[in-house]
């Protein structure tokens, strides 16, 4: 636990010494209708970018990364604008309290108020999106939204009549050791099920919707998103790949969609997801 703790320190400061910097030039599109703060739960928000004849009933779920314990809808609102923009449909961008505060339970109920709230303002159909280890939440949750089964091992509770219609998933991880960092933060009670640590043990064609996995060639996650697509492929779920190259000063590092949305390959992810959610 010492280890974790020390690892978690170091990794934030990491973080925010490429973070910062980012966010403080970024530009953000302006075709889009934003609502930013909206709150869903005691303590929690969340941004709204919703586009032009946006679709009533439909809306992305974007999930920011952070390895659990870092991180905010602000590291994700330029590339979640450009979405809603490039698809047509709408984005809520969330927030979420960080590991050590809560654990992988205490995460996905907050995520599941969001949804709560979101069907009470008609959205009935989700895209579920996130970068990292917001790429595991988004997949978790999809599957968690179709499979009852898989939310009464989690003991998460869904009262609204949703389902989620695709999983989009960013140079994601998919799973984690339990004794290594962040995976001694996931469930300090021991409530959760074995298949936390690897979500290829739920992964079932009827539950897990139609995907697009992300990952580029300077990606740390690379290898971690080669073997989810091909788990996929076997299992028969309907998933894209893209593997995108570095070419001069466009390097292809971890997330480089979220922090680079305009560049070519940016571009191409927001496109390959926007075809995703419109069954394109």
């Amino acid at each position: 636990m010492k280890d974790a703790e020390q690892e978690r320190i170091k990794f934030i400061s990491d973080c925010l010494t490429y973070d910062t910097p980012r966010l403080e030039t970024e530009k953000y599109p302006e075709d889009a209708e934003v609502t930013t703060d909206f709150p869903y739960a005691e303590g929690l928000t969340m941004d709204l970018y919703t586009p032009c004849n946006a679709k009533e009933d439909e809306t992305f779920l974007l999930i920011h990364g952070g390895a659990f314990v870092y991180g905010s809808k602000e590291l994700d609102k330029c590339f979640g604008m450009h979405l809603a923009i490039r698809s047509g449909i709408g984005v809520a961008n969330i927030n979420y309290t960080l590991m050590p505060d809560t654990d992988l339970k205490g995460q996905l109920e907050e995520i599941f108020k969001a949804i709560e709230m979101l069907a009470q303002k008609g959205k009935r159909e989700f895209h579920t999106i996130g970068d990292s280890a917001g790429g595991y939440l988004a997949l978790i949750t999809a599957i968690l939204i179709n499979s009852e089964e898989a939310r009464k091992a989690c003991g998460i509770e869904l009262k609204a009549d949703v389902r989620a219609l695709s999983a989009n998933l960013i140079c994601t991880m998919y799973k984690t050791p339990q004794d290594t960092f962040p995976g001694v933060y996931f469930d300090k009670k021991g409530h959760m099920p074995p298949f936390v640590y690897d979500l290829s043990k739920v992964l079932e064609k009827d539950t897990c919707p139609r995907t697009v996995i992300v990952t580029g060639d300077l990606d740390f996650l690379r290898e971690d998103n080669r073997e989810l697509y091909g788990i996929m492929k076997e299992k028969g779920i309907e998933v894209k790949f893209y593997d995108a190259v570095s070419e001069g000063d466009r390097k292809m590092y971890h997330v480089y969609p979220i922090s680079s949305p305009t560049w070519p390959e940016g571009k191409h992810v927001t496109d390959m997801i926007s075809d995703n959610a419109n069954g394109r």
